[in-house]
């Protein structure tokens, strides 16, 4: 008895459905997926904050600003000593060290 007061229920239900507004709407025709491109001074300061040093140099190499500031003006060195652990101070001067000695990276003052 219940499958057939269920069965009838639905009836009633697509009869209603068909020629209501939502059954005219055109389908929805699915956007292609895009990717996120984010700015490399973006990507510098999570590459920097994130301790990837090879991402890092990657960026510099492809010409990232060094001096790349956040919304609140904080620039990756702020972001590496501010707010990072006195055990990752090491990678602050692992950084500066390699920069130093890679002359094709240029700093811009």
């Amino acid at each position: 008895m219940k499958m057939a007061d269920a069965k009838q229920k639905r009836n009633e239900q697509l009869k209603r459905w068909i020629g209501s507004e939502t059954d005219l709407e055109p389908p929805v025709v699915k956007r292609q997926k895009t990717k996120v491109k984010f700015d490399d001074g973006a990507v510098f300061l999570a590459a920097c904050s994130s301790g990837d040093t090879d991402e890092v140099l990657k960026l510099l190499h492809r010409g990232a600003d060094i001096n790349y500031a956040n919304v609140d003006g904080l620039t990756a060195l702020h972001q590496k000593t501010v707010f990072s652990e006195a055990s990752n101070m090491k990678y602050g001067k692992l950084t500066l060290n390699r920069l130093q000695d890679d002359t094709s990276v240029k700093f811009v003052r």
